[in-house]
């Protein structure tokens, strides 16, 4: 058996399951999938005779099971949640142990991995066998089955928290100015959207390019500069997936004025965490919307695997993705305003 990857460097969230079997480790996994309401990886291995073990990973996917035969690296694991590790073929930086009389004398000859097991799962009617007292270390805790799963998981796989990145670093040349310092019932764009972000209690960043930066100073709001130079909207949402790799982002543009507080509202509410991004149906196409989305952290590797194919706009990612696609009440929340004449159109809509 070969591993192609070292210790910790699965997912930085991530544990390995040991003693019990490969088929209880594959039954385990599904239920820590629906227990997490994460897109989790089961790294695992190819069961069959052969001195050439090759590495494979499934993940549960609308209640089916895609299996990918290729090798693993970091960038591909980082399109989940988080990874379970089957501990009978591959290490993790820390470890998860099924109490199993039957697979006793396989784990005690795997001492030198359990460096940090944080959970030990056991009969409800036996509790800790002999055996495992060893591994019950000051930090472990022991559960039964439906404890962990009703525990454990949910605290060690949690829900990204969602923060909002407005998007103002556009350099609005149809528009002649600012689109995010425009008025519209006397009220400057930006400062409603940064409002919409305090009623939704999510904590607003700006988009900015360097020579808005001080736009921080003037909103009351934190930027976030673009890293990726003439990258567009993708790269403003990369850089911000980079200042906070654990979060998941709101994003939404500047030019969104008939947007609302109570659509937005709707899409945090039907947040999709299992899948790359959850989003509004664009009444253009039918497709994604892009720039009124929710990312999930797992996303930033994809965008960054399509700006390095030279694709500026995410949409294109949407498309090739797992997302979630809600359908706006007023398709109208949706339409882009990027010239004076269609100002006007949006302002005798509000």
């Amino acid at each position: 058996m070969r591993t192609l990857l070292s210790k910790n460097h699965w997912h930085k969230r991530e544990f390995a399951i040991y003693g019990t079997t490969c088929e209880e480790v594959s039954s385990l996994f599904d239920k820590i999938t629906r227990a997490a309401n994460q897109s989790l990886v089961l790294v695992d291995a190819e069961h069959q005779i052969s001195d050439e073990i090759s590495n494979k990973l499934t993940t549960q996917t609308n209640g089916f099971s895609i299996t990918q035969e290729r090798p693993l690296n970091s960038t591909t694991l980082a399109n989940y949640g988080g990874a379970v590790v089957n501990g009978n073929h591959h290490t993790a930086s820390a470890q998860i142990i099924v109490a199993n009389e039957k697979k006793k004398e396989s784990l005690l000859k795997r001492r030198d991995q359990l460096t940090n097991v944080v959970a030990i799962i056991c009969n409800e009617n036996t509790g800790l066998p002999e055996y495992l007292q060893e591994f019950n270390g000051s930090e472990t805790k022991v559960y039964t089955e439906s404890e962990f799963l009703g525990s454990f998981i949910p605290f060690y796989f949690a829900v990204p928290k969602l923060n909002m990145l407005i998007l103002v670093g556009g350099e609005s040349k149809r528009m002649g100015e600012d689109k995010a310092v425009l008025k519209y019932n006397n009220e400057v764009q930006l400062d409603r959207i940064i409002q919409w972000a305090n009623q939704l209690e999510l904590k607003p960043y700006l988009s900015v390019r360097e020579s808005q930066q001080q736009w921080g100073d003037s909103f009351g709001v934190e930027t976030i500069p673009d890293l990726l130079k003439n990258a567009g909207p993708l790269g403003g949402i990369v850089s911000a997936m980079k200042f906070n790799s654990n979060s998941a982002w709101l994003v939404i543009a500047c030019d969104l004025p008939l947007m609302n507080v109570k659509h937005l509202s709707a899409l945090i509410k039907m947040r999709n965490p299992r899948k790359m991004a959850t989003c509004f149906r664009s009444p253009m196409d039918g497709g994604p919307e892009p720039l009124a989305t929710i990312y999930e952290p797992a996303a930033m590797h994809a965008l960054i695997a399509w700006w390095a194919n030279g694709f500026q706009c995410p949409r294109k990612m949407l498309f090739n993705s797992e997302v979630e696609i809600i359908e706006p009440n007023d398709n109208s929340v949706l339409m882009n305003v990027n010239t004076p004449e269609e100002k006007k159109i949006a302002e005798s809509k509000l």
